[in-house]
């Protein structure tokens, strides 16, 4: 900014100073631009090159003092490091950043498009790290907050594109609430409108170049497509005729690493992480040793072990921990089958992490049965969880004659071979074998029968057939087991409204 000179007869020069300063701090008013020097931030920040993103930062604030994007960036710095690290010393340090940021932007009263969108996604931002540290009201009212501030946004600035980019979200996952929230928060949505939202998005970050969400934006579609839309084959194809470098971004290698392994294909899942940066420059990405060490498990590689270990000396975090532990033992029943060593393993998997969510709830509860897995079922389960399902089929119809005694070897039996059969296509056989699971589990709590029930729903949903898919889901919503009852629950209320909505 230029300056006006001013003159004053004075022996001192601080009247001069003084004058200038407060032309100055009355003159410059505060303004929200995505400069170039905020898109060299961002893009450092949402690649886990938090310290270089600081550095832009501050540099920001030096150039630009008054340009208000940098609080996104910040958040986004912080929304990165805590959803990594799960570190609660931090999340307690951290957190007064929020209400810093939002009452910066309420008070400079700029009336644009950009300063209910930036404060609704350190709201959504916010709630996500909340859920993370199990804070699941205060999350809720965050989400809420934030979809007020978009939608308001939407009705005053329409052609302002962004607020698809988090209202995708939302919207997509309103049906998934349950009943009562939903009505009493009030949100509105459908798994199609936050679909068509999003995909108008990565439609105009594909017309313009250097679109600055562009990355966040396919990532986005990506995940509804898979997880929400049921269009798993679209998801992935996105993704590779994206051009997104997971070389370069730990946080890509993650997204494209979780989807290739849902979708059965474990060798590709393993290349994304061992080509994930870990470089000095990046935050430390912790969990991906673990997601690698699972991978080379589900290939019945005995190199896994290590990398679960690393993981579990290394991690500070909230999550995926006791799983870990579970691993590790099963490793000393598929290696060698070392009964001691896996008891040994799952006494760590009891006595270390939390049980937040579904993943670490089943590792712990299988801590607390003094059962041990069965060699050939728990090998037959990690070729399926790969993708290696002609490897799992023939070790389950090979040994098929150990399980026709009663217990649970038969349930389990049943559920492993359903859904290998399911996953080479043999949908008439899957459904048999999967229907003999829920007939033999109905009364156990264990979480065979609510999937194979879900599992029948996707395949009739699959083959059009919507009367019987949404019977089978409704079936699973019945069926209340000790394990993974969120995510099932959740994945058969998506189901049943993508098939009512036909």
């Amino acid at each position: 900014m230029k300056l006006p000179v001013f003159i004053a007869k004075r022996k001192s020069g601080s009247f001069l100073f003084i004058i200038i300063f407060h032309f100055y701090t009355l003159s410059a008013k505060p303004y929200i631009e995505y400069s170039e020097i905020a898109g060299d931030a961002y893009k450092a920040a949402i690649s886990l090159r938090l310290e270089e993103a600081q550095r832009l930062l501050t540099l920001m604030g030096s150039r630009e003092p008054e340009n208000l994007a940098r609080l996104h960036i910040e958040n986004y710095i912080d929304f990165f490091y805590l959803f990594v690290k799960e570190d609660q010393k931090e999340f307690t340090k951290r957190e007064g950043n929020r209400a810093r940021r939002l009452q910066l932007l309420e008070s400079a009263n700029l009336e644009v498009p950009e300063s209910r969108f930036i404060q609704a996604e350190i709201l959504l931002q916010w709630a996500l790290i909340r859920l993370k540290f199990d804070q699941k009201l205060k999350a809720g009212g965050e989400i809420y907050e934030a979809y007020k501030l978009l939608e308001a946004n939407k009705k005053l600035y329409p052609k302002f594109e962004e607020n698809k980019k988090s209202l995708s979200i939302i919207h997509t996952l309103a049906e998934s609430l349950p009943g009562w929230i939903r009505k009493v928060v009030g949100i509105k949505g459908s798994i199609q409108l936050g679909e068509k939202e999003i995909i108008d998005l990565v439609k105009i970050a594909n017309s313009k170049k250097d679109y600055f969400f562009r990355e966040e934006a396919i990532a986005i579609n990506a995940y509804i497509w898979y997880y929400q839309a049921n269009k798993k084959n679209q998801a992935i194809q996105l993704l590779k005729n994206s051009n997104l470098d997971h070389k370069t971004n730990p946080m890509l290698a993650f997204l494209k690493a979780s989807l290739a392994l849902r979708h059965g294909n474990n060798e590709e899942c393993i290349k994304y992480l061992t080509e994930a940066p870990r470089t000095k420059e990046y935050l430390d990405f912790d969990y991906l040793d673990y997601m690698l060490g699972r991978s080379l498990l589900y290939k019945l590689d005995d190199s896994s072990v290590s990398y679960m270990k690393t993981f579990v000396q290394n991690f500070k975090g909230q999550h995926y921990i006791k799983e870990a532990y579970q691993k590790i033992a099963w490793s000393k029943i598929v290696f060698g089958n070392d009964l001691a060593a896996y008891k040994k393993e799952m006494a760590n998997c009891a006595k270390y992490g939390n049980s937040l969510i579904d993943e670490d709830q089943q590792a712990l509860t299988e801590s607390k049965e003094n059962a041990t897995p069965h060699p050939i079922l728990l090998k037959a389960r990690l070729l399926y969880d790969g993708g290696y399902y002609g490897q799992a089929q023939n070790i389950l119809i090979k040994n098929g004659h150990l399980f026709t005694n009663k217990g649970e070897g038969p349930l389990e039996y049943h559920y492993r071979l359903g859904r290998t059969l399911q996953a080479l296509k043999n949908y008439p056989d899957a459904i048999t074998y999967l229907l003999k699971t829920i007939e033999l589990g109905k009364n156990n709590k264990k979480y065979f029968a609510c999937n194979a029930a879900l599992q029948i729903g996707l395949i009739y949903e699959e083959n059009k057939n919507d009367v019987q898919a949404k019977k089978y889901y409704n079936l699973c919503l019945k069926i209340k087991p000790t394990e993974y009852q969120t995510s099932l629950h959740q994945k058969a209320k998506s189901g049943l409204e993508r098939v009512s909505s036909k």
